[in-house]
């Protein structure tokens, strides 16, 4: 158990180095990249050109990095790749939309030549960065995604979600992980139908049982920002941090039988 309790710690002792690092390089790839996301950006023209007329589309937020971690199929790491099959899989009056990630709105992370190809799929386009996602959700008839919080605010929204990765919302059965390449076409179909019987009571009561699990498993920590890399000064910190969610986690773990200490 001690080294289980001192595991956790310097866990979080190796970040610190790490994030101070990535912060480094974030800092000076911003100052290059500022003005890219200028809403008269030519990748832009497409949609800009074109919003007004769209009744029916999907909306794909573009991932960041690491929520590929996690994937289970890895040719889904290129992201064109995945961005083309979802196009070809899409009901014939359907677009997909695609917007960037806002944590790229000055931090350019991707090559010019990847929108550019995306602006080049017939039923494809990308809207400017900085439309709030909660809009583009509200908009659309359908959210894919790899993961993140668009599932939860396309739950909260009453909209379909199809995910490309494991997601914890999905237990809701208020989204679905994807099937297949070959039964993308056909899971849209369904999920569409399906979404369309589901009751706001059905709805509002998955949504509070699933708050309510979140809930009755979570603990506090004293110092949050710890956990979230937003401070890294503060040794006694990191040392409480890490007795805590070592306690946590094997008080979770205990509550729910998975591991008895």
């Amino acid at each position: 158990m001690r080294v289980l309790k001192s595991s956790f710690i310097n866990y979080l002792k190796d970040l610190k180095f790490k994030s101070l690092i990535l912060k480094l390089s974030y800092n000076f790839k911003l100052l290059k990249n500022r003005n890219f996301y200028n809403e008269n950006q030519k990748i832009f023209k497409k949609y800009l050109r074109s919003n007004q007329e769209i009744k029916n589309f999907v909306y794909f937020p573009l991932p960041v990095s690491p929520e590929y971690t996690s994937l289970e199929c890895p040719i889904f790491e290129d992201t064109f790749y995945l961005i083309k099959i979802i196009s070809m899989q899409l009901p014939s009056d359907y677009v997909l939309v695609v917007k960037e990630h806002p944590a790229f709105l000055n931090n350019l992370i991707r090559s010019s030549s990847f929108y550019k190809k995306i602006n080049k799929l017939p039923n494809v386009m990308i809207c400017p960065t900085h439309l709030k996602q909660t809009e583009m959700i509200e908009k659309s008839k359908l959210v894919l995604t790899v993961n993140g919080t668009a599932v939860w605010e396309s739950i909260l929204l009453s909209k379909p979600v199809i995910t490309f990765d494991k997601c914890i919302h999905n237990v809701t059965e208020l989204s679905e992980k994807f099937i297949s390449i070959d039964n993308l076409h056909t899971q849209i179909i369904d999920i569409l139908k399906k979404n369309a019987t589901i009751s706001d009571q059905v709805r509002e009561r998955k949504v509070k049982k699933f708050i309510s699990s979140i809930m009755e498993n979570s603990f506090e920590l004293t110092f949050p920002e710890i956990a979230f890399y937003v401070d890294f000064e503060d040794e006694k910190k990191f040392q409480i941090t890490g007795e805590e969610l070592f306690e946590g986690f094997k008080n979770y773990l205990k509550k729910n039988e998975v591991l008895i200490f």
